[in-house]
């Protein structure tokens, strides 16, 4: 608006403003160069704490913090935050203004800080378009098996077999943290020649098994210390009273579902 004062013509600027534009069938604010400066970009996730090498999914939704409109172009970039960030993937926006991502890289137990910055359809990043940091726990897997390994392949009747129980992780690698308790049996402790289903199908009782002749332990159960790091050695732990191919099986004493065996050939 301009006026005159002193002889002089005058300029007034006016505040500016957010445009509407009003089409046929709807009405919406153009977006200003405030609002471009003003996203709301927030980061989330549903598992903020995951075990190593397991998926995390982070959840992006940007939207002007002035009117609230989603930002419906571009795309999220997500990176590890760092004096150097990382980046460990990008996903494009939807109509909506959320995307998701999800990444198996963080590798290493601990505390990772996460961050999204927004992307423009031509490619430029602006700095000031960051979400605040979000904190990411990743633990050591727990146990979900154990390997048997025996010290030999073949042994001898009455002879005592050294044997070693590893717990292991979802990945086969061990859980060097594992202090958990552990019973030691021989699945085919048993001085029966034929499987059960043998003699009833024949509708005979199995025979009583000789109990001479069944596996001996030095101790059926024992609970990993931390100086064990998750593998422990049973010296002498086993002795069979007969031959054939025998197992020994290491079960976790609060969950049967985790457990492994070795097989020993005695003669």
């Amino acid at each position: 608006m301009a006026h005159r004062q002193g002889g002089r013509r005058m300029l007034e600027l006016e505040p500016l403003e957010t445009r509407i534009v009003q089409s046929a069938t709807t009405a919406h604010a153009a977006e200003t160069p405030i609002d471009a400066l003003a996203r709301g970009l927030v980061l989330k996730t549903p598992t903020p704490q995951v075990q190593i090498h397991q998926d995390v999914t982070f959840i992006a939704t940007d939207a002007s913090s002035t009117t609230g409109r989603p930002i419906r172009a571009g795309k999220i970039e997500f990176l590890i935050d760092s004096p150097n960030p990382v980046v460990l993937g990008e996903s494009k926006l939807n109509k909506t203004g959320a995307t998701s991502f999800a990444t198996n890289k963080l590798t290493k137990v601990g505390t990772y800080w996460i961050i999204a910055r927004y992307v423009e359809p031509g490619g430029k990043i602006d700095p000031s378009e960051t979400s605040t940091p979000l904190a990411i726990d990743v633990t050591p897997l727990g146990t979900t098996s154990f390997r048997v390994t025996p010290a030999v392949k073949f042994g001898r009747i009455g002879e005592p077999i050294t044997f070693t129980v590893t717990a292991l992780d979802s990945a086969g690698q061990p859980v060097t943290n594992y202090t958990g308790t552990v019973h030691i049996t021989s699945p085919t402790d048993s001085a029966t020649t034929f499987g059960k289903h043998f003699y009833i199908n024949l509708q005979l009782p199995p025979p009583i098994p000789w109990t001479l002749g069944l596996a001996s332990f030095q101790n059926q159960t024992y609970q990993f210390q931390p100086s064990d790091h998750g593998s422990h050695t049973f010296t002498d732990g086993v002795t069979f009273g007969k031959g054939g191919a025998e197992e020994v099986k290491a079960t976790q004493a609060n969950n049967a579902n985790i457990h492994g065996k070795g097989v020993i050939a005695i003669s």
